[in-house]
């Protein structure tokens, strides 16, 4: 209401899919005239049976007002994407700073308002002229189509980082080493225009020695006796515990079993599965 009342002329325009119901329209015309806004200054609008109409809504509008606590994410995009310049307050939390957020990834900090009171003078100044604000609006959709919102494979780069380091924190917390120059999932496709997404090096990875073939008694105990856990590796589950079992092992802590060998196609899923585990293989079925 405080815009409302800076702004003589001004209407107000509500669009929602409740608003649909006459109930609810009569129900909101009651709370704004309550508030001092007379029907006429005030304009409420129900669902659109399509994309194009509800995206046509925006040219009968100047400026949008966003909601607070809880505001716009998508609405403030599709605000945007129409040209038209959208004003928030933006809050402590998560839900009050999302069109904060879409705001900065266009370039338009100058609309995030510190206050209610800021919000009313940006309002202000952007209705004293209309014509630059009509200016603004005819090169706004190619501001947004440039910027950091849409720039997808800037978000993926960023989002692969993200995971990759969080990956890397993970297994050094749980005491994998972190010198081996080997790849932890390397990128299997690389798209000519995205050769910046390039698969990293220096992950952590560990050698064990993985034991192929029949394994004498004798020597399984013998082993056991100094000390090196014997596991047999069709017996763990295919998920996590490998992970889990060997990451505060040492080679000379345990070695690895499968009686039956392993075939190519089993050591290239376990390969693919646990990129991190290195087998050195040995026993009577090791290749040579």
């Amino acid at each position: 209401m405080a815009v409302l009342n800076a702004i003589p002329n001004s209407k107000l325009l509500l669009k929602s899919k409740n608003l649909g119901e006459e109930v609810e329209r009569q129900r909101v015309r009651t709370l704004f005239q309550e508030l001092g806004l007379t029907s006429d200054r005030l304009e409420l609008l129900g669902h659109s049976p399509s994309l194009e109409k509800h995206l046509a809504a925006y040219n009968d509008v100047d400026i949008a007002l966003d909601t607070f606590p809880y505001t716009g994410c998508t609405t403030t995009a599709d605000a945007l994407w129409m040209g038209v310049p959208v004003l928030t307050v933006a809050g402590e939390s998560m839900v009050s700073r999302q069109a904060a957020a879409v705001l900065r990834g266009v370039g338009a900090e100058e609309w995030i308002c510190k206050n209610e009171e800021e919000l009313v003078e940006m309002a202000l100044n952007l209705t004293t002229d209309l014509k630059r604000l009509e200016q603004k609006r005819l090169k706004q959709r190619q501001q947004l189509a440039l910027s950091e919102l849409l720039d997808h494979a800037g978000l993926a780069k960023k989002l692969e980082t993200s995971f990759r380091s969080w990956w890397m924190q993970w297994l050094q917390e749980q005491g994998w080493p972190t010198d081996c120059k080997q790849q932890v999932w390397p990128q299997t496709v690389t798209p000519k225009d995205l050769n910046s997404l390039t698969p990293i090096t220096n992950s952590v990875c560990k050698r064990l020695p993985l034991w192929l073939g029949s394994l004498p008694d004798a020597e399984r105990k013998q082993r056991e006796y100094r000390g090196q856990q014997v596991v047999q590796l069709q017996n763990l589950q295919p998920w996590g515990e490998a992970v889990t079992l060997f990451a505060k092992k040492r080679p000379e802590e345990v070695l690895i079993w499968m009686e039956q060998g392993a075939s190519s196609e089993s050591q290239r899923w376990w390969k693919h599965t646990y990129p991190q585990l290195v087998w050195e293989t040995q026993g009577p079925l090791a290749p040579q």
